[in-house]
């Protein structure tokens, strides 16, 4: 435990030799039947921490044991030691997020498929709902194909119709007490979040699954649960970016079930999935929206509109018009005036106390939205060339950004997102945008962007290159 404890704030470089030396020993703990549970416990929690902190320091050689070991703690009888494996397993593929990979492989691919079937197994355990180790076990497995490389998208694509049939039979379980039926909808969430997964890594691959895979989102929505019905929306969201225009063969039967979510304000974290889920679909389908765009805009603007709803659902309701103008390009026309009226509406949202921490994130949350909202507006107009229709909104626009460069609190990514606007009205609109290219305002945008992260560096180098184009000359 000593050992584990020091993971955390210590270098690479500093406990990379004790890592390795110290992987045999814990290995062997792990191996010996004869050592004591609390050891092993103590020892798969160790384990867990080096490969969330260190795993590269992890000798390549060791890895095969240590997966092996891993893998027999979840048939450990103590649900503890079998759960502290899962989390083991979790952190060990999370690594392979950002490690090198050869080719169509990499290091987790040789013992991915064990380590699936270990985990599902370690799931149905008779005492899954002890030391969490369900939860744990599906969020271990979750991880795994999100990093997976792509040689084991065959092994995925086995898996599908076998969770399929693990959320198809959860509707039948006895359920005979309220615990029973909030462990029912527990795991049909975590089986929609296994499926969002598989979509996510399939993409077009996944399209043989997708009707069954609806059917079963669909019985979803019909429990009265808002968690297992926000990860049936994940998943719809995902099985859209997998399919893209695919898609279109769903979403007359799933449009009923987001526009209900869209109402459903009351139920604001439900609604907020809804809204983000809104904006897969308008990626996936583009102009096939347009039949059910004056109900789906009518629906945003009333839930804007609503002042019991929570106002961490705002920003989202706001950001999905980026999505939606976009998806309609030029047919955004018609909602331009009443859609502008409530952004700009946004932009004046002030906070009273200047020392609540909460209010001011939502201020910047709420601003990034309002930007971005405007950004996708402009750039689905373009689309059609009905740009100039926004030309009379400049003026607001600007005093919105001047009085983001007024706020000691904004964030880098709400310079970004200024710099990003900037740079997008001066190549949208050209010679409409003279008069206001060579303001204090856009210079120190600029400037600031190109100052701040990576991100607000390339946002600032394009926006100051359309500004440049506009005025004629190099900015001064």
């Amino acid at each position: 435990m000593a050992f584990g404890s020091i993971m955390d704030g210590v270098s690479p470089e500093g406990l990379g030799t004790y890592i390795q030396g110290a992987t045999p020993v814990l290995i062997t703990l792990l191996q010996n039947p004869n050592e004591h549970p609390l050891v092993k416990d103590s020892t798969a929690w160790t384990i867990g921490r080096m490969c969330m902190y260190h795993p590269f320091a992890i000798q390549p050689e060791a890895l095969p044991q240590l997966v092996e070991s891993l893998k027999q703690l979840l048939g450990s009888p103590s649900p503890h030691i079998c759960q502290m494996g899962a989390i083991a397993i979790h952190n060990l593929g999370a690594a392979f997020e950002s490690a090198p990979s050869n080719g169509e492989s990499n290091g987790l691919s040789p013992f991915f498929q064990p380590l699936l079937e270990a985990l599902i197994a370690a799931a149905d355990r008779e005492d899954a709902l002890e030391s969490n180790i369900r939860v744990d076990a599906y969020e271990a497995v979750n991880r795994l194909i999100q990093n997976a490389a792509p040689d084991v998208s065959p092994v995925v694509a086995a898996m599908v119709p076998h969770i399929i049939e693990k959320l198809k039979a959860s509707f039948s379980m006895q359920v005979l007490t309220a615990e029973d039926r909030e462990h029912q909808h527990g795991l049909q969430g975590l089986l929609c979040g296994v499926l969002q997964c598989c979509s996510l890594k399939l993409g077009a691959e996944v399209a043989p699954f997708g009707d069954e895979m609806l059917q079963c989102y669909l019985a979803v929505f019909n429990v009265k649960n808002a968690i297992a019905h926000e990860d049936a929306y994940l998943a719809v969201g995902a099985l859209a970016d997998a399919l893209e225009d695919g898609f279109m063969k769903y979403f007359p039967t799933i449009y009923p079930v987001i526009l209900s979510g869209l109402q459903r304000t009351e139920e604001w974290q439900g609604c907020k999935t809804t809204v983000n889920i809104l904006g897969d679909v308008c990626r996936a389908l583009g102009k096939n929206l347009l039949n059910q765009c004056d109900e789906i805009v009518r629906a945003l603007l009333t839930a804007l509109s609503d002042n019991n709803l929570h106002r961490n659902v705002k920003p989202h309701l706001l950001s999905v018009f980026h999505d939606l103008a976009i998806a309609i390009g030029g047919n955004f026309e018609r909602y331009l005036h009443q859609v502008m009226q409530t952004i700009l509406a946004a932009a004046s949202v002030a906070i009273p106390d200047e020392d609540d921490e909460e209010a001011i994130e939502y201020l910047q949350e709420l601003r990034v939205s309002v930007l971005e909202a405007f950004t996708g507006i402009l750039q689905g107009m373009v689309e059609d060339r009905k740009q100039l229709a926004l030309v009379q909104y400049l003026p607001s626009v600007l005093n919105f950004l001047e009085r983001i460069s007024q706020d000691p609190n904004r964030t880098d990514e709400l310079i970004k997102e200024a710099c990003g606007v900037i740079g997008d009205v001066a190549w949208a609109l050209g010679p409409h945008f003279r008069q206001y290219a060579g303001s204090p305002i856009i210079t120190e945008f600029i400037k600031e962007g190109k100052e701040g992260g990576v991100a607000s560096q390339k946002a600032a180098s394009w926006a100051e290159e359309k500004v440049t184009l506009v005025l004629g000359a190099p900015m001064g």
